[in-house]
């Protein structure tokens, strides 16, 4: 059921704050502490996290807003670990029979090594608030050649209401930058490309375990052999 995420205490004596930037959308699922606005007031900005992981089902206020205290900001459908799939993969006790008392052989897992394969990634200009529908270009962090880890920071975009980062959406090497430092921008349009490495899961190969036989089996066999020779030396002899 969702849940409104109300603005918290910002101090003392603030009774209220400005929207800068919405860090979410409607959908977006969120983890426990994740940032979901900023919030200006008279002395600082403020981030406010969620309070637990869940899904983001609606927004009720948009950059540019002045809430008070204790008003709604958004609303979440918070997760429930307990219908999560990982508390369903109990595995009951399974009776053995006298024919199951036999050694079962074990499966050894060795992991196939990784791949890594690349591939030509755009870089677009993401939706960047409620009513923004574009920007301009301030700095240009990157160049040509350039090799970036996920998450870096590519270029800087200012808007009406505040300066935004474009992270880097994988690692890789940047191939072609489309635009430069002044140039206005709409959302959705392409900014540069990458070459962007990915790398394949690893695969498990289940190999059987060679069955090993155990001393006392092994002290066993050469015990009856011993008798069974001595049987037979008795009758033959004897």
């Amino acid at each position: 059921m969702p849940e409104p995420v109300l603005l918290p205490d910002l101090g003392e004596g603030i009774e209220s704050g400005d929207v800068v930037k919405v860090l979410v959308k409607e959908g977006d699922h969120v983890e426990q502490n994740q940032t979901l606005l900023e919030i200006e007031t008279d002395k600082a900005v403020a981030e406010v996290p969620a309070g637990k992981s869940g899904k983001v089902t609606k927004i009720l206020v948009k950059s540019g807003d002045k809430i008070k205290v204790g008003s709604p900001l958004l609303e979440m459908d918070a997760s429930e670990k307990e219908n999560s799939p990982e508390k369903k993969l109990e595995t009951l006790p399974k009776e053995k029979s006298k024919k199951e008392d036999k050694k079962e052989e074990k499966k050894e897992k060795i992991p196939k090594p990784s791949a890594t394969k690349t591939q030509l990634q755009e870089v677009k200009l993401p939706s960047l608030g409620e009513g923004i529908e574009g920007g301009e270009i301030v700095k240009v962090l990157v160049k040509v050649g350039d090799a970036v880890e996920k998450d870096e920071t590519l270029l800087e975009i200012e808007t009406d209401k505040a300066v935004a980062e474009i992270p880097c959406p994988a690692q890789g090497k940047i191939t072609k930058i489309l635009v430069k430092e002044g140039d206005k921008i709409k959302v959705g349009s392409l900014l540069l490309e990458i070459q962007a490495s990915i790398a394949e899961k690893s695969q498990e190969v289940e190999v059987p375990e060679t069955p090993q036989k155990t001393k006392n089996e092994q002290s066993a066999r050469k015990e009856s052999q011993e008798k069974t020779d001595y049987f037979f030396l008795y009758n033959r002899w004897g």
